[in-house]
């Protein structure tokens, strides 16, 4: 009913939700569509049904990879699997900290699974003195040397905003989940606002020792192996230009680097 294609029956899987048919291809790409969306139900493709799939039906279909030289092992099935656990865990842990009023905050590292449940209340404490974009004057380098901005920080001195990963080690920013030292560059977020250290990320020239790039929504590390300038994070589906790091629209097939580029993203960016 997806594909429209001649199948044959024993290629073919019963929706035990609704008693419908469909090729095992066309509910393994539902579901593998569903995951890397990170959509928050799993339901049935098949109108007017809707209902969620049971777990047992989803991996079935996801164990039903084509063979090829990378999956001879099954290694493309068992990262499937392991990609629809995490999904799983993410959805539940997401509709109980809902339950609560709490934000859930994953950490950015990649490949890290570890996450905070904190409450929301208390988040927008810690961020409820921070400028909202670069048009504030708060966010501006002399602004803050001025006094007119200075961030939480606790008895310590502290700021209250940096927490350190217990599983990577890696220390971020708790409000805008930037890494907080930018690699390669040798710029922190010490003392800065959310707003200007975001327009030092935007700086094109500001990568790491890998060739990776900050994603302008989240921060995580992003490395493109090939195509064109239009990227879209898998963490936070934020889409930007690969040049300029401003949010992505079609003037940006002729994007090119230069000095003004890190300004025009900066406020660009703010903008959107």
């Amino acid at each position: 009913m997806i594909c429209s294609e001649d199948i044959l029956a024993r290629k073919m899987i019963t929706m035990s939700c609704c008693q419908g048919t469909l090729c095992r291809t066309c509910l393994r790409c539902h579901v593998e569509s569903v995951v890397d969306d990170a959509r928050p139900e799993m339901r049935c493709p098949l109108l007017p049904c809707g209902e969620i799939i049971p777990d047992a039906l989803v991996k079935q279909a996801l164990r039903c990879q084509p063979w090829t030289c990378r999956n001879f092992f099954g290694r493309i099935t068992k990262r499937k699997l392991e990609l629809y656990e995490q999904w799983c865990i993410a959805i539940g842990v997401a509709a109980m900290a809902a339950a609560r009023m709490e934000d859930v905050l994953h950490c950015p590292t990649d490949g890290c699974r570890h996450v905070w449940l904190m409450p929301q209340d208390l988040r927008h404490r810690k961020g409820e003195n921070e400028p909202a974009n670069t048009w504030d004057f708060r966010s501006w380098s002399l602004s803050r040397q001025l006094g007119f901005y200075s961030p939480p920080t606790n008895d310590a001195g502290e700021d209250l905003r940096r927490v350190r990963c217990p599983c990577c080690y890696d220390e971020y920013c708790l409000l805008c989940r930037r890494p907080w030292t930018l690699a390669g560059a040798y710029i922190s977020h010490s003392d800065k606002s959310c707003a200007e250290y975001r327009a030092a990320w935007s700086d094109p020239h500001c990568t790491d020792d890998a060739g990776a790039k900050a994603c302008p929504g989240c921060g995580v590390r992003t490395f493109r192996i090939e195509g064109c300038n239009h990227m879209t994070c898998t963490q936070c589906r934020f889409q930007w230009c690969w040049e300029c790091r401003a949010r992505w629209s079609g003037r940006h097939y002729a994007c090119r680097t230069s000095r003004f580029l890190p300004m025009f993203a900066a406020i660009f960016g703010s903008l959107a």
